[in-house]
């Protein structure tokens, strides 16, 4: 390597991570506009039904099921600092079609559902290049405060991009805005080129082995007890947070009738719960220790979700229900998911890094389009309060595996 491991001292003063750090602060702004922009072409000037809103937020996960064992090892194989340069380019060409093919009159649903279909592919790459770097980038005792600063960042842009978002979408239109996520990838790419450390060069494996090195990386999921069990609540709490994710900004758009701006107040107030959760996640993992603060998250989740069926219950309170929903979203999503990605980075060799985050998101991450299209089928048969009623009790399950982890992994639970 040309840059060494970032030590403990040098964790944020380093010019590499700074750097990784700002460009994906960078992304994540303009993330945060499209994540409200892409649903809200379709549902405002494609008119999309439910279902087709549903197919749209499945597709941009889909890859995940389909590429993700070969992406992963393949990720092994490469430079993962390069992967995650040309990732972030290839986003801006994707997402730059929307704007260019409104300005021409050509959008339709097809279109943005390739679209979503790249974006999703090219996201899952970056995702499993990045989580594999950030273990040679920084210490492993230092991966939870480098994943919780880089969560601040998140929360952060989404705060921000969420209220830029809506005003973007009132001014220039839906389709319009997400030219500026196109920009942000630009602008992150740019960031990782400047980058010095380089890693260690690895032996390119025969392509003949490829299947054998993705079975490695599945093997130690499965006989990974603790890791194992991971990936299946990861599995279940993205089943149903997909669901209701899908069918989020079509409630508050159609249900609550909320215009874009309030929308953007209320994605930002899921923002602010991430920040105060990646804030306060290194000393509530040193005090509870990482299941204890996984349990107090799941239940926190389930009682967030159960919040927003009440907002068209009591209509003069709408506004505060989703807020204050959102908040505990923010906060234990937070904590669910950099406490078990850290543990996962912990656990994992390096030369296995990209195999089993492919893996678990696989399990993990796999659930996520069968329940975004299954959110759109319950929004139009059941309603949407009572899918997301559904979503909560739900949550019954991922919290039985975590209070019964002890048992189903036959070792300690370690503290972060």
């Amino acid at each position: 390597m040309t840059a060494g491991v970032a030590g403990r001292s040098s964790l944020f003063e380093s010019r590499d991570f700074r750097r990784l750090w700002l460009g994906q602060t960078v992304s994540l702004l303009g993330t945060q506009v499209t994540f409200i922009a892409l649903p809200l072409t379709a549902i405002e000037v494609l008119h999309a039904p439910l279902r087709e809103i549903g197919i749209l937020a499945a597709l941009q996960f889909l890859p995940y099921v389909v590429f993700g064992l070969p992406t992963g090892a393949l990720v092994d194989r490469l430079q993962r600092r390069t992967v995650m340069l040309v990732t972030n380019v290839m986003l801006a060409a994707s997402l730059a079609a929307v704007p260019v093919a409104s300005a021409a009159g050509l959008l339709s649903m097809p279109l943005l559902y390739v679209v979503a279909f790249a974006a999703g592919s090219l996201t899952m790459t970056f995702e499993l290049a990045y989580t594999s770097y950030l273990p040679i980038l920084v210490r492993r005792d230092l991966l939870l405060a480098a994943n919780s600063r880089l969560e601040v960042s998140r929360a952060m842009a989404q705060i921000s991009g969420a209220t830029v978002g809506g005003v973007l979408i009132a001014l220039v239109s839906a389709p319009f805005a997400i030219a500026v996520d196109a920009a942000s990838y630009l602008a992150a790419a740019l960031m990782i080129a400047t980058m010095r450390h380089r890693e260690e060069p690895r032996q390119r494996e025969a392509a003949s082995r490829l299947w054998t090195e993705i079975s490695s990386g599945v093997r130690f999921v499965v006989g990974h007890n603790l890791i194992r069990t991971i990936a299946l609540v990861a599995a279940l709490d993205n089943l149903l947070l997909s669901a209701q994710g899908a069918l989020f900004i079509p409630y508050l758009a159609r249900n609550l009738d909320l215009d874009p701006t309030l929308i953007g107040v209320a994605v930002a107030a899921g923002s602010l719960g991430g920040l105060a959760g990646a804030v306060g996640l290194p000393r509530l993992a040193r005090r509870w220790g990482a299941w204890r603060s996984i349990v107090a998250a799941q239940m926190a989740m389930l009682i967030a979700i159960l919040l927003l069926p009440l907002a068209s219950a009591v209509a003069a309170a709408a506004l505060l229900f989703v807020v204050v929903s959102g908040l505990g979203f923010g906060v234990s999503r937070v904590v669910l998911m950099v406490s078990m990605g850290t543990l996962r980075q912990q656990l994992t060799p390096d030369d296995l890094q990209g195999r089993v985050a492919a893996a678990v998101r696989l399990i993990g991450v796999g659930t996520i389009p069968v329940g975004a299209a299954l959110g759109g089928f319950s929004g139009e048969w059941i309603g949407l309060p009572a899918t997301f009623v559904a979503c909560g009790v739900g949550f019954l399950l991922p919290l039985g595996l975590v209070l019964n982890a002890r048992s189903l992994t036959g070792e300690p639970a370690p503290a972060l």
